[in-house]
């Protein structure tokens, strides 16, 4: 069976003080944000879409919304597809310097589990035999998965997908045959 998953990072978002936000709420998108999720929207319309899935976080949500709408695609949420997790969310970028000179990790969950809950949820997609899908999520969930699947080190600078950028991973039986990669406004 042939089987094609659009991973769409979300769109930009609206981030006043300059926190690491990771999976902390709120987070809207901006005004650019907003015209590129429509931008994505009308793009997937003719691509034949049967569901969208995304990250629980409003920034995922709206930017899977507004593609579900053009495609009328059903939407569902899932927890697997969230951000990373952070243990400098809610910090400013000088305080999470002085907690690495510290020695605290900025990171609160290792690349191999993100990957994992990453596949797990592929595994979903497979099961439930969709042949078309679009799945909304975040920098390095996108990032760990595609690098596990190509079998590549965990190395975010290998792979760092932009925001509202489109990655198609095409599968036959459940492996992967293809990937490309669309940066925002080449996704046709």
């Amino acid at each position: 069976m042939k089987q094609v998953v659009f991973l769409v990072r979300h769109a930009k978002f609206r981030n006043p003080r300059h926190i690491y936000y990771g999976r902390l709420p709120g987070f809207p998108l901006s005004k650019a944000g907003e015209k590129q999720a429509a931008w994505l929207g009308k793009r997937f319309a003719t691509k034949g879409i049967q569901a969208v899935f995304s990250s629980p976080l409003l920034r995922t949500k709206q930017t899977a919304g507004a593609i579900a709408e053009k495609t009328r695609a059903s939407l569902f949420f899932d927890r697997r597809l969230i951000e990373r997790g952070l243990a400098v969310q809610g910090k400013t970028q000088a305080q999470a310097r002085a907690l690495k000179k510290q020695g605290v990790s900025v990171w609160e969950e290792p690349p191999k589990r993100v990957a994992s809950r990453m596949k797990r949820f592929l595994r979903k997609i497979f099961k439930r035999k969709l042949e078309r899908v679009v799945v909304v999520s975040h920098e390095d969930p996108i990032s760990f998965l595609v690098l596990s699947l190509e079998r590549k080190p965990f190395d975010r600078a290998l792979f760092p997908p932009e925001r509202a950028s489109v990655t198609r991973l095409a599968f036959e039986n459940k492996r992967l045959k293809s990937r490309a990669y669309f940066a925002p406004q080449h996704f046709k």
